[in-house]
């Protein structure tokens, strides 16, 4: 039986979860289904979706692209001793592979902009994109001038990874496939796979995905209108053309939301109408200002019948503001307060102080201002003032900045 395999473009989110929830239906239970998003929790909300509808459901594996690869890859790196180098490492890389090759002169293209700031980080992304296209030095080496220096730098940049025992993703990409294509495939592969918008960047992703579709029963990918190179890559990994889900737009009716998800990303343009009450577009002239116009969206909200914890402005969940607290300051987000410790929060689960008080902060903050009367909310019943409650959160706070202040910085 041939395998399926489909692509499926819309210009509205909740179209292309249908068409993923028609083919999650459509599989043969109870069996072994792959899930491959953007981000796991795209992955998490759509099967936990489906999951509530059907009442059950068992052996549907949540991952993203990047987490695929690493495990596939994991026994072939743990062999050679390979660690994985992405982003800083990479730069660092790319920095050494400056080092070793400025005295030999092979990048004088380069000695006007060599020692400036930046020079590393600019050349490391570039390197990372040849790896990622799979570009050969040969064909660099072709272009004369800046390929030249390119070309010299990208066979020192492979060079210095070999020597470090270090992988950049390019690398973990070709050992995935190898592993795919092996005479034994590994876990995860063979299995139905849903890409649901995935992020597909280079040569490399493509020929993964063709790979894992090869090996494949059944396959769906979902990508939004408009995104011409992941919708070229799919298809030339898939082997099918796009089909695009029908509109069902109302120009004349329909919400400006609607209409700005159907043409943000099209070349055409909607007709000229008033705005409804779907898109608001807010510029704040400062922080105070943005705080009171984001309890205004929430007072709205409330008055709609929407639930303080279902508002736009905080339906963040927890384990998302801790990995993006994570990337902003990982010194900050790795310490606990008592109150979380006592209530049993892991470390993966509790956020950091700095989000967990910012609701707090953010109506401090206006009430310190006297502007309790702008934002009177009934539903909520709450009223922004100063009340001892807000104050003793206040004092509580007072002895560990006094601590932070007092440190001094080390000597030069």
């Amino acid at each position: 039986m041939p395998a399926s395999r489909e692509i499926i473009i819309s210009e509205r989110a909740a179209g292309r979860i249908a068409a993923a929830r028609a083919w999650l239906e459509s599989q043969p239970y109870p069996c072994e289904v792959l899930v491959i998003a953007s981000v796991k929790e795209a992955a998490d909300d759509l099967v936990r979706a489906f999951a509530v509808s059907r009442g059950a459901m068992l052996g549907v594996h949540r991952l993203t692209l990047n987490r695929l690869v690493g495990l596939l890859a994991a026994e072939e790196l743990a062999h050679a001793d390979l660690a994985p180098a992405d982003g800083l490492a990479a730069e660092a890389v790319a920095a050494r592979a400056v080092f070793r090759l400025v005295p030999s002169g092979a990048l004088a293209y380069f000695e006007p902009v060599l020692n400036r700031p930046g020079f590393s980080r600019a050349l490391a992304r570039t390197l990372t994109e040849l790896r990622w296209n799979d570009i050969a030095v040969g064909e660099l080496r072709a272009l004369g001038g800046a390929g030249e220096a390119i070309a010299a730098t990208l066979a020192q940049f492979d060079a210095e990874l070999a020597d470090a025992k270090l992988i950049d993703r390019a690398g973990m990409l070709k050992v995935a496939t190898r592993a795919v294509l092996a005479s034994q495939p590994p876990r995860f592969v063979g299995l139905p796979v849903l890409l649901l918008d995935p992020s597909v960047d280079s040569a490399l992703d493509r020929d993964f995905i063709a790979a894992l579709a090869a090996r494949s029963p059944s396959i769906l990918a979902t990508i939004p209108a408009g995104d011409a190179p992941v919708q070229m890559l799919l298809e030339d990994a898939l082997g099918v053309r796009a089909t695009a889900l029908p509109p069902q737009l109302n120009e004349n009716i329909a919400p400006s939301l609607e209409r700005l998800q159907a043409h943000l990303f099209a070349d055409t343009a909607p007709p000229e109408r008033d705005v409804d009450e779907t898109v608001t577009v807010v510029s704040a002239p400062g922080e105070m200002h943005e705080c009171v116009e984001i309890a205004r969206r929430i007072a709205a909200e409330a008055r709609r019948g929407v639930p303080f914890d279902r508002s736009p402005c905080c339906c963040m969940t927890r384990s998302a503001t801790r990995r993006t607290c994570r990337k902003r300051s990982p010194a900050r987000a790795s310490r606990l307060t008592s109150r979380e410790v006592r209530g049993g929060l892991s470390r993966e689960d509790a956020p950091c102080s700095r989000c967990s008080r910012a609701p707090r902060k953010i109506f401090r903050r206006a009430a310190s201002r006297n502007i309790s009367r702008w934002l009177r909310c009934p539903t909520l019943a709450v009223r922004v003032r100063m009340s001892r409650q807000s104050a003793r959160t206040r004092n509580s706070c007072r002895p560990r900045w006094s601590r932070i202040l007092k440190l001094k910085a080390p000597p030069l």
